[in-house]
Protein backbone atom coordinates (compact mmCIF):
# COMPACT_ATOMS: atom_id res chain seq x y z
CA UNK A 1 0.00 0.00 0.00
CA UNK A 2 2.75 2.52 0.76
CA UNK A 3 4.17 1.84 -2.58
CA UNK A 4 1.04 2.62 -4.35
CA UNK A 5 0.77 5.77 -2.63
CA UNK A 6 4.24 6.83 -3.04
CA UNK A 7 3.33 5.83 -6.96
CA UNK A 8 0.20 8.36 -6.54
CA UNK A 9 2.53 10.69 -4.98
CA UNK A 10 4.96 10.80 -7.88
CA UNK A 11 3.02 10.94 -10.61
CA UNK A 12 1.01 13.90 -8.92
CA UNK A 13 4.35 15.66 -8.35
CA UNK A 14 4.91 15.35 -12.13
CA UNK A 15 1.72 17.06 -13.29
CA UNK A 16 2.35 19.81 -11.13
CA UNK A 17 6.27 20.10 -12.67
CA UNK A 18 4.99 20.00 -15.69
CA UNK A 19 2.44 21.98 -15.38
CA UNK A 20 4.16 25.18 -13.73
CA UNK A 21 7.02 24.82 -16.03
CA UNK A 22 4.76 25.06 -19.31
CA UNK A 23 5.56 28.38 -19.64
CA UNK A 24 9.50 27.70 -20.01
CA UNK A 25 8.20 26.57 -23.76
CA UNK A 26 9.19 29.14 -26.28
CA UNK A 27 6.17 31.28 -28.01
CA UNK A 28 6.72 30.07 -31.28
CA UNK A 29 6.63 26.72 -30.47
CA UNK A 30 3.47 27.19 -28.65
CA UNK A 31 2.21 28.92 -32.21
CA UNK A 32 2.24 25.10 -33.79
CA UNK A 33 -0.79 23.62 -35.06
CA UNK A 34 -0.79 19.98 -34.35
CA UNK A 35 -3.27 17.41 -33.29
CA UNK A 36 -3.12 16.60 -29.63
CA UNK A 37 -1.95 13.15 -28.60
CA UNK A 38 -5.32 11.30 -29.12
CA UNK A 39 -4.50 8.20 -27.15
CA UNK A 40 -3.54 9.79 -23.78
CA UNK A 41 -6.80 9.43 -21.69
CA UNK A 42 -6.38 12.97 -20.27
CA UNK A 43 -4.00 15.73 -21.64
CA UNK A 44 -0.02 14.85 -21.74
CA UNK A 45 1.71 17.66 -20.20
CA UNK A 46 3.34 19.73 -22.80
CA UNK A 47 6.62 20.32 -21.51
CA UNK A 48 8.39 18.43 -19.02
CA UNK A 49 11.99 19.48 -18.05
CA UNK A 50 14.65 17.21 -19.00
CA UNK A 51 15.97 16.19 -15.89
CA UNK A 52 12.48 15.81 -14.39
CA UNK A 53 11.97 13.02 -17.63
CA UNK A 54 15.85 11.82 -16.94
CA UNK A 55 14.75 11.02 -13.12
CA UNK A 56 11.59 9.47 -13.98
CA UNK A 57 13.37 7.21 -16.45
CA UNK A 58 16.08 6.60 -13.88
CA UNK A 59 12.91 5.51 -11.12
CA UNK A 60 11.31 3.11 -14.01
CA UNK A 61 8.34 4.96 -15.10
CA UNK A 62 9.32 4.12 -18.67
CA UNK A 63 10.45 0.36 -17.97
CA UNK A 64 6.96 -0.56 -20.08
CA UNK A 65 8.18 1.20 -22.50
CA UNK A 66 11.59 -0.60 -23.11
CA UNK A 67 13.67 1.57 -21.22
CA UNK A 68 15.60 0.28 -18.23
CA UNK A 69 16.04 1.71 -15.34
CA UNK A 70 18.87 2.97 -12.62
CA UNK A 71 22.26 2.29 -13.69
CA UNK A 72 21.29 -0.03 -16.74
CA UNK A 73 19.97 3.21 -18.31
CA UNK A 74 23.38 5.04 -17.55
CA UNK A 75 24.82 2.64 -19.22
CA UNK A 76 22.79 1.99 -22.21
CA UNK A 77 22.72 5.79 -22.21
CA UNK A 78 26.73 6.46 -22.54
CA UNK A 79 26.92 2.96 -24.77
CA UNK A 80 24.12 4.25 -27.23
CA UNK A 81 21.85 1.27 -27.10
CA UNK A 82 19.62 3.52 -25.41
CA UNK A 83 19.27 7.02 -27.13
CA UNK A 84 17.35 10.03 -25.86
CA UNK A 85 14.88 10.36 -28.89
CA UNK A 86 13.76 6.62 -27.89
CA UNK A 87 13.23 8.17 -24.09
CA UNK A 88 11.61 10.96 -24.76
CA UNK A 89 9.20 8.70 -27.44
CA UNK A 90 8.57 6.38 -24.75
CA UNK A 91 7.42 9.30 -22.36
CA UNK A 92 4.98 10.38 -25.15
CA UNK A 93 3.64 6.76 -25.22
CA UNK A 94 3.19 6.70 -21.77
CA UNK A 95 1.58 10.43 -21.63
CA UNK A 96 4.35 11.90 -19.77
CA UNK A 97 5.04 14.79 -22.22
CA UNK A 98 2.91 15.53 -25.36
CA UNK A 99 4.15 14.74 -28.58
CA UNK A 100 2.80 18.62 -29.73
CA UNK A 101 6.45 20.39 -29.94
CA UNK A 102 8.35 17.29 -31.73
CA UNK A 103 10.63 17.12 -28.36
CA UNK A 104 12.19 14.05 -30.42
CA UNK A 105 13.87 16.38 -32.83
CA UNK A 106 14.83 19.22 -30.78
CA UNK A 107 18.72 18.97 -30.43
CA UNK A 108 18.89 21.50 -27.33
CA UNK A 109 16.74 19.28 -25.12
CA UNK A 110 17.45 15.85 -26.36
CA UNK A 111 21.66 16.75 -25.37
CA UNK A 112 20.36 18.23 -22.27
CA UNK A 113 18.07 14.79 -21.84
CA UNK A 114 21.84 12.99 -22.50
CA UNK A 115 24.02 14.98 -19.86
CA UNK A 116 21.23 14.56 -17.39
CA UNK A 117 21.16 10.87 -17.62
CA UNK A 118 24.98 10.81 -17.79
CA UNK A 119 24.74 11.98 -14.15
Amino acid sequence: MKKSMKSKLQLALVAIIATATTALVPLSARSQSMSPDSSCPGTAPDHLPSKTLASLARQGFLADQGIPSSAALTLEVKSGTVTPEQIVQAAIDRCLLSSKYNFTEDEEYLEELKENLAE
